[in-house]
């Protein structure tokens, strides 16, 4: 594969390169080293006790809660590269996707279980696992505009085809309901799959290049340029404004108890934030551009992915 495609791929998701370490942190995990090997990912257990980090030379590895010790090593001889990693609520499974095919493994024994049929072309740039772990719902872009997939988790059968009259980069399943969320260029769509079509929008003519529910599913966060906004999913009503960052923002993740917003960004910053106030509370510094943050299901510490050959975990009882 080209470096130009590669570039291609990670402009069309609206994402830039991938994040360093320079805050004081609990572990730094080195991985292998061969060409592009940047961590584009990164997924906790449902338990906390295990983190999978998606790599851009293809390989997904499973690693201990410390970041110390690497379990298992997830990589089929043709896969390219890996931009996204989904672990199943019931903890069992992890999906993961890049170049041209979606995986779906046994989290335990590392076993390949599936590897449903989506598209023969294009990528599998998000996934997302409903709450009860029986579907799967797959952002594939495969030109423009894109859709998403809803899949049977156990199967792989393709159980609905939801398209867009954008594209897509980002998918979040609400925690507790059948309500889809997807980020992309103009908005952020949420989608009824049982109505097989988008029934709200939010953030019209902004570029989303990320979206994730609140934990009580009330609330969606988006991140486009410089900011951050928090929607009522139910009223529309915009709840907040989260301003701070100096450069494009990226990922962002919500704390287990929804009090919190973490948020990636250009500026070389994971930012902290209120939901409530919307006001920074924590400013974490990196050497290289912030892409990919993930809150602990415990909330107990905070990951993200990195260039050079990093992952970082950070104790947010050590944040200032």
């Amino acid at each position: 594969m080209s470096k130009s495609r590669l570039s291609n791929l990670l402009m069309l998701m609206v994402f830039a390169l991938i994040i360093g370490a320079s805050h004081q942190n609990l572990a730094i995990a080195q991985t292998p080293e061969p060409p592009l090997n940047w961590i584009r990912a990164v997924a906790w257990s449902p338990d906390s006790t295990r983190l999978a980090t998606a790599n851009l030379n293809g390989a997904v590895q499973i690693w201990d809660a410390t970041g110390q010790q690497p379990l298992l090593t997830l990589k089929e001889p043709d896969t390219e590269f890996a931009v996204s990693a989904a672990w199943s609520p019931d903890g069992n499974k992890l999906a993961s996707g890049g170049d041209g095919t979606l995986y779906i493994w046994d989290i335990n024994t590392g076993e390949l279980l599936l590897t449903p049929d989506v598209d023969k072309d294009g990528y599998a740039v998000s996934a997302a696992w409903s709450p009860d772990s029986s579907k799967l719902a797959v952002v594939w872009f495969a030109g423009s505009p894109n859709n998403f997939w809803i899949l049977d988790g156990k199967t792989g059968e393709r159980l609905l085809k939801m398209q867009s009259v954008v594209d897509m980069y980002y998918v979040d399943w609400s925690p507790t309901s059948d309500l889809i969320a997807t980020a992309g260029s103009n908005q952020i769509q949420i989608w009824n799959p049982n109505l097989a079509k988008a029934q709200e929008m939010f953030g019209e003519g902004d570029e989303m290049v990320s979206v994730r529910w609140s934990p009580d599913g009330s609330q969606v966060a988006g991140a486009n340029n410089y900011r951050i906004r928090t929607w009522d999913v139910t009223t529309g009503e915009l709840i907040n404004r989260f301003i701070g960052h100096e450069d494009y923002t990226g990922e962002i993740d919500w704390s287990p108890d929804g009090t919190m917003l973490a948020s990636t960004s250009d500026d070389n910053t994971i930012r902290i934030w209120d939901t409530t106030t919307g006001e920074t509370l924590h400013i974490i510094e990196t050497t290289t551009r912030p892409l990919t943050v993930a809150w602990s299901p415990a909330g107990t510490h905070i990951a993200y992915g990195g260039e050079d050959m990093m992952f970082e975990i950070i104790a947010v009882s050590d944040l200032d």
